[in-house]
Order: structure tokens, then C-alpha cells, then sequence
């Protein structure tokens, strides 16, 4: 993918910080609604070195089940903050369990066994029922 002259570029929100030990990190989005950033299937990132693009697909989401098979719950659409922890929010789509959406909490190591950025999907301890 070519990068476009930086004219030709929309801000479309700024990183705000860093979170946990992973390399994730948090995103103000100036677009409306908010969430409307994860729509755009590419970012344009500027770095110290200069460009770099970096694809966004949303990350499937899977739950173990007690007998180590999983099943996809659908598609993590965006991260809400809480109070305590924050929360995955899990959109239904092809090929999930059912079409509900659920909140998931962030809560590594008890909630979120796994993220396999490579096959972008995030393995969760978590009742398909909830």
C-alpha cells in the first residue's frame, strides 16, 4: 500500500498512552460516533522514522470451552472504560455462536487467556451463555 501525500491525510485521532505489557495502546478518536475509527481499514501512522501503515481488522473472539474446543463469539469492536477494568466489547458476526453482542471484562490472566495478533484472535475464559 502506498502512503498518500501527507495533503491528501485526515487526522482522525492521536494516540493518548500506552496500555498494559503488550504494545497496546490507547486511541483518542476525533471521529463521530468515536468508534467510527475502528471503520477505517488502514492507519496511516506517523513515527519517528517517518510512515508507517499498520491494518486494523478487528480481532475474532473466541472462548474456550471445559472441554479445550473454543467457539467464536464474534468480532472485538472496541474497548469501553470502567471504573474497575475496562471492558471488551464483542460484536456478533459470520460464523459466531449467536448474534448478541457481550462485555467482556479486560482481566488478563483470568478473562484473557490469549491474543494471537497473527491470526488476530483474542482467546477468552468465558461462558458462551453470559
Amino acid at each position: 500500500m502506498n502512503t498518500p501525500a501527507v495533503s491528501d491525510l485526515v487526522v482522525l485521532g492521536r494516540i493518548s498512552g500506552v496500555y498494559g505489557i503488550k504494545g497496546w495502546l490507547k486511541v483518542w478518536s476525533f471521529t463521530d460516533p468515536l468508534e467510527g475509527i475502528l471503520d477505517y481499514p488502514a492507519w496511516h501512522l506517523k513515527t519517528a522514522t517517518g510512515w508507517e501503515v499498520r491494518e486494523m481488522e478487528g480481532l475474532q473472539v473466541r472462548a474456550r470451552l471445559a472441554d479445550g474446543t473454543t467457539v467464536l463469539l464474534g468480532r472485538l469492536d472496541h474497548l469501553m472504560e470502567t471504573g474497575a477494568n475496562d471492558v471488551l466489547v464483542v460484536r456478533a458476526c459470520e460464523g459466531s455462536l449467536d448474534q448478541r453482542e457481550r462485555l467482556i471484562p479486560w482481566i488478563p490472566d483470568e478473562v484473557i487467556l490469549a491474543v494471537d495478533r497473527a491470526r488476530r484472535e483474542l482467546l477468552v475464559d468465558w461462558d458462551p451463555e453470559f
